[in-house]
This record gives structure tokens, C-alpha cells and sequence, in this order.
């Protein structure tokens, strides 16, 4: 994908190489049937009383082991092919193709569009009287003469030593048709 993209949950972002992964999980598969036949084996052998309660555990044990490290084989697999957690729109691709990365690395920025808000800081005085769900209007002065809805969706309950004001986080109404983006100077008023 590339940057302006819109993705949905767990669309594929990129696949990143997975030779490696790909063999391991074939070694371990084959392994893991070849162990449940063999465990199907020393049930029957037990059932039979020709092992004893060891020999059964440790085969069992052993079944378990294998059954496992398959699991993780494909969950490494899995790990290579890098999927949208939000629907959204990619706003950066940061990995390039046949570029090095790692685990943990940041390869894509994606911005839930879906949810907007504003993060408001306001003077501690009027703590008291602003609550979660009060109404407010937004507007930027980027797109002359438009409004729109939108309501207080956190307040936080710490004001600022330094500068005396708490932090409100106002969010824009759903299904406006809203023509502000993501990082936009906004103005905000609560109702």
C-alpha cells in the first residue's frame, strides 16, 4: 500500500520475506504428524499393558512439545505478513521495498479517520463544569463559514501545575460529512 491508501482491519499492509518461516513451519508440521502417529501408537501399546505409565507421559509429553513448537512456527509465519489494525488511511509508509527491518520497527502510519477529536487544554477554573458528553462545535478557520458537531468525549481529572489548565478530549460527531483533517488547527466551543 502506499500513503493516501484507505486500508480496512486486517487488510494486508505488506509481506515481508518468509523463506525461513515457511521451512520452519513445513519441519515442524511434518513433525508434529509423525509424532501424533506414533503417540496413537503407544496409546495403543498402553491400552494394551505393553508400556508403562512413564513411557505414556513421556510420549505425551513429548506429542505436546512437538504441537507447540508448530504453533509457534506458524505464528512466526503469520508475524511476516503485516496487516491494518483500524480501518483508516495510510499516512506514512516509513519500510521501503527490499529495505532491512525488525522487530518492533515501525513500517506504516495509519489514522483511524473514522474517530476525530481534538485535544483541548482549558483553564482549571471551569473544571468542574465540563463533563463527558456536553455538546461543542468545531471549526477551523482554513474552511471559512463551516461548523461542526461534536462532544466532549474524556475530560481528565488533573489540572496542570505549570500552566492551570486540564485536558479535554473533544470528538467530532459521527456522519457530518466533515471536511477537517487530522492534524488541522481547529477552534473549539463547548456548549
Amino acid at each position: 500500500v502506499e500513503e493516501g491508501d484507505r486500508v480496512i482491519t486486517g487488510q494486508v499492509l505488506a509481506r515481508l520475506e518468509n523463506d525461513v518461516q515457511q521451512v520452519d513451519l513445513d519441519e515442524t508440521k511434518a513433525r508434529y504428524e509423525h509424532e501424533k502417529v506414533n503417540f496413537q501408537r503407544r496409546i495403543d501399546l498402553y491400552d494394551r499393558k505393553l508400556i508403562n505409565q512413564q513411557e505414556y507421559d513421556t510420549a505425551k509429553f513429548g506429542l505436546e512439545q512437538t504441537r507447540l513448537r508448530y504453533e509457534r512456527s506458524r505464528i512466526q509465519l503469520e508475524n511476516t505478513i503485516i496487516r491494518s489494525t483500524v480501518d483508516g488511511v495510510v499516512t506514512e509508509r516509513i519500510a521501503q521495498l527490499g529495505s532491512r527491518v525488525s522487530a518492533n520497527r515501525q513500517l506504516f502510519a495509519v489514522m483511524n479517520l473514522s474517530e476525530l477529536f481534538a485535544n483541548v487544554h482549558i483553564p482549571g477554573q471551569h473544571l468542574l463544569r465540563i463533563e463527558k458528553g456536553l455538546s461543542a462545535i468545531i471549526d477551523s478557520d482554513l474552511i471559512e463559514g463551516a461548523s461542526y458537531g461534536a462532544y466532549v468525549k474524556l475530560v481528565s481529572p488533573i489540572v496542570d501545575p505549570e500552566s492551570g489548565t486540564f485536558k479535554v478530549k473533544v470528538a467530532v460527531a459521527q456522519g457530518n460529512g466533515m471536511p477537517i483533517y487530522s492534524g488541522m488547527f481547529v477552534n473549539v466551543r463547548i456548549i
